[in-house]
């Protein structure tokens, strides 16, 4: 129990085609609402057939689950800021999105959803929207996600340590 030179490789293969596999759904569900079904289904089915999406899929890394929780935070956004009954729910779903594309890969699925985000209020030159994606929840959402592994993770190797690790390697290859 426990042991990963015992375990079949296909349970840690497993997630990520599952991530695929939603990405490409968040995908066609995203398209068939911003644009007619002929070009849900053509941009759906040119993820699918990604030489990189098919790539990482058979691989077990998070890339796959990084692509998913990105789709879903554009269709989430989408969602809060098209739709005239977008609730609180929608707004979570976004948030949650971001929380887990932190936990797959760090800053990327922030960094894509801030500059969508950015942009949009720059080329509608409004700003007011942003309260849509209600950011006090988003915070709690963030911290009640990120902030128990962040915590394991530097009581395991240390503030310090943890610390040169998020500026050196996250934020700095970020930028």
């Amino acid at each position: 129990l426990g042991d990963p030179t015992r375990d079949a490789i296909w349970m840690y293969r497993v997630p990520s085609l599952l991530c695929a596999i939603g990405a490409v759904l968040v995908t066609w569900r995203l398209g068939s609402r911003m644009f007619d079904p002929r070009a849900a289904w053509l941009g759906a089915a040119l993820l699918a057939v990604c030489p990189l999406v098919a790539f990482d899929a058979h691989q077990a890394r998070a890339d796959q689950l990084l692509l998913f929780s990105v789709v879903l935070t554009q269709a989430a956004l989408w969602r809060v800021w098209r739709a005239r009954n977008a609730t609180w729910i929608h707004a979570a779903l976004f948030w949650l999105a971001i929380s887990m594309g932190v936990l797959a890969k760090g800053p990327i699925a922030p960094m894509i959803a801030l500059l969508t985000v950015l942009m949009q209020c720059v080329f509608t030159r409004s700003w007011g929207r942003l309260r849509e994606l209600r950011p006090l929840l988003g915070v709690v959402i963030i911290a009640a996600c990120v902030g128990p592994w962040v915590w394991a993770v530097g009581e395991r190797v240390g503030w310090s340590s943890y610390w040169s690790l998020i500026v050196d390697e996250t934020l700095g290859r970020s930028v």
